[in-house]
């Protein structure tokens, strides 16, 4: 019996739709949700780090799954850091990858276990990834056994080193005690400041002390000329607490220059206090009669500044 041509042909026709239908049920099946690991090498030395990758792949138009939970430790392994992560999209489909820094110091050959994707209902399993840890490789086939202890002789007493060390020691010891006995004493004037008698008293008094000694010669011109300073100083840091005892002259004067001195006053004050610098500085050898010129000097002027009122 045969069947007619019209009846084959619709037959063949259905065959090939059942045989398309399915091969497009699997092709979207392979386009849908896909995840995956693998690492960039598979072998590696003890300390060596390597890259662990986790691919996911989904449709676009789907609801995106999240990678799984890294675990804090995996057997065998040591996780570095968690390296960078890159998005891309293939064919409609979008492909995430987050990329692991491991590294091993068990040698052997370990098996890093599957991760669980969970997509809705669906959980998606990695393959598991075979790892070999070898050992450091040694150069060479001979290993070097570990040597005996090696005795270490004593070093000699170095007399010479320690001879200078104790002559610089003796050195600068010796420097400075001469430093501490002949520096500079600070002057005295705390017993002018203790004084019961008022600022112009005292200074009238101490100028009369001066003008008697150097009568007598029982003052050098040297200490003459520092007291006749010292006795301005001390009226003014007494009488108008202005601060004299540590300036120069050039201070000194522009201090008393207008608010304290007319110029004929500040001119006869500026020539005694230039004698006192350079007799001061043994530059200068004042006479009997300039000396007790000066003293005048010093009293008229400190007579002046008594006269203004404050």
């Amino acid at each position: 019996m045969f069947l007619k041509p019209s009846l084959c042909l619709t037959g063949l026709l259905c065959f090939a739709i059942i045989i398309c239908t399915g091969n497009l049920s699997v092709a979207q099946e392979n386009q849908g949700l896909s995840f995956g690991a693998s690492v960039d090498r598979n072998r590696i030395v003890l300390g060596e780090p390597f890259i662990l990758t986790l691919q996911l792949q989904y449709p676009a138009n789907t609801k995106p799954a999240s990678f799984p939970d890294f675990p804090d430790s995996i057997a065998h392994f040591e996780l570095i850091e968690k390296a960078d992560s890159d998005t891309s999209i293939n064919n409609g489909n979008y492909v995430v990858r987050q990329r692991y820094r491991l590294t091993s110091f068990d040698s052997g050959h370990w098996v890093i276990p599957a991760f669980i994707l969970t997509a809705g209902k669906k959980e998606i399993k990695s393959d598991t990834l075979g790892m070999d840890i070898q050992l450091v490789p040694l150069e060479g086939n001979e290993y070097n056994d570990i040597r005996d202890i090696i005795e270490v002789e004593d070093m000699p007493f170095d007399w010479k080193r320690w001879s200078a060390i104790g002559l610089s020691i003796l050195i600068l010891a010796i420097g400075l005690w001469f430093y501490l006995k002949n520096r500079k004493k600070p002057k005295p004037v705390a017993d002018e400041f203790a004084s019961k008698l008022g600022p112009f008293d005292q200074a009238i008094q101490s100028l009369q002390k001066l003008r008697e000694d150097h009568a007598m010669q029982q003052v050098e011109v040297k200490k003459l000329y520092s007291g006749i300073y010292d006795t301005l100083r001390i009226y003014m840091q007494r009488q108008f607490k202005l601060q004299m005892m540590s300036d120069t002259t050039g201070d000194v004067l522009l201090k008393l220059k207008g608010d304290y001195l007319d110029p004929d006053s500040l001119a006869r004050l500026a020539e005694v206090l230039r004698i006192a610098d350079a007799v001061k500085f043994a530059r200068y050898p004042s006479s009997v009669q300039e000396s007790s010129g000066s003293i005048e000097q010093m009293e008229n002027v400190i007579r002046t500044l008594n006269q203004i009122k404050r």
